[in-house]
């Protein structure tokens, strides 16, 4: 008895362990029952395709186009240029199923590019772009999403001279997103801290919010984020006293990321602790932080039991004790990690292998 004498839903089962690329591009090619196979709705219903350096251009187009499995794929991760080849393979190729584009990885450089998108993908709903650089194109892209009600948008802007241009057309636009849940902002530069919180206290329905810039500060937090579940802050200016304004507010928040705020305290670590105790994942630290001691991890590991992640990096003034508590603390426990900061020994880890069943991942790194 060979493996092809299985009943079918036996060898759909098998093929369901293998990855996705494995099934768009290798298992199919090994007969005619397995590519009948492959086309199975169990196995291709969720496909999130990355294109990568290595994948061979014409195989990805063929199977993508030729196969159908165009019509499978519901997050893609591709380039600008692989997406106009993609389109003079087959002219007419349209993506039915996708939901989410990541074209991130690379420039931006036609203004052609956003009105394909919209016409090849009928039920996109989340876009990641970054390094969109020309101002006709940031001009332009803007008009043409629009068309579409997106419930995740990322978009990263790095020309500072024309950084007003980019917020007058970005509050115009979310102005006209009603529906939008997940919104990133990446420069490298400075936003409007005005346009930007009429940005945020325009769409009350957000509830994931990402702002990385160099220069976006506590004040934008007086009025705003109510709704918060998850947060992301990356500035040199945000400190303690915008922990303690979004904290306060925000009651559901479950995720929060100050990674780099280089001016937060052992106080803004335990208003955290003090107002969140929802949260489940949890990082900060950067190599400018010292002001961080086992004050704060004391109050976040009594403060937030439901913790189910931890990692920082740079905090050298905690020892044991407070892994100790946190570990006896957070018994949720599934990731935690230590990188770049202070000297533990077997007593934290001892602590953390005893009262965190869950745990999966553990990373205590001193340099």
């Amino acid at each position: 008895m060979t493996i092809n004498n299985l009943p079918p839903e036996v060898l759909v089962k098998i093929l369901s362990f293998l990855t996705q690329r494995d099934l768009l591009f290798i298992i199919r090619n090994v007969c005619h029952i397995w590519r009948d196979l492959t086309s199975s709705t169990c196995l291709l219903n969720n496909v999130e395709y990355i294109y990568e350096p290595t994948d061979k251009p014409q195989r990805f187009y063929r199977s993508l186009v030729k196969h159908k499995l165009v019509n499978f794929i519901v997050n893609l991760t591709i380039t600008e240029e692989i997406f106009w080849k993609l389109l003079k393979y087959d002219k007419h190729v349209k993506f039915a199923s996708l939901k989410g584009i990541d074209i991130s990885e690379d420039l931006l450089r036609s203004e052609k590019f956003f009105a394909e998108i919209c016409n090849r993908c009928p039920c996109l709903e989340r876009i990641k772009i970054w390094a969109v650089v020309r101002v006709d194109i940031k001009k332009n892209m803007f008009k043409v999403l629009s068309k579409i009600k997106f419930i995740h948008f990322d978009v990263g802007y790095y020309n500072e001279d024309k950084q007003q241009d980019f917020d007058k057309y970005l509050l115009s636009f979310l102005a006209a997103q009603p529906h939008i849940l997940q919104l990133s902002i990446r420069t490298l530069h400075s936003h409007d801290e005005h346009d930007l919180a009429r940005i945020i206290e325009g769409n009350p329905q957000i509830t994931t919010l990402c702002l990385s810039s160099n220069y976006i500060s506590s004040n934008l937090f007086t009025r705003t984020c109510d709704n918060l579940t998850k947060i992301e802050i990356l500035s040199n200016l945000f400190d303690d006293q915008g922990l303690e304004w979004f904290t306060s507010r925000s009651k559901q928040l479950v995720s929060i990321n100050v990674k780099n705020c280089e001016a937060i305290t052992d106080k803004g670590i335990s208003v955290i602790g003090r107002n969140c105790s929802s949260l489940e994942n949890l990082t900060f630290g950067n190599d400018m932080q010292t002001k961080i001691s086992n004050d704060g991890m004391f109050s976040v590991a009594h403060g937030c039991p439901k913790l189910n992640q931890l990692h920082t990096c740079f905090i050298w003034n905690i020892n044991d004790d407070s892994v100790v508590f946190l570990a006896k603390s957070c018994m949720f426990l599934q990731k935690v990690s230590f990188k770049k900061g202070a000297l533990f020994t077997d007593e934290s880890l001892v602590a953390v292998g005893d009262n965190c069943p869950l745990l999966r991942f553990a990373h205590f790194k001193r340099m």
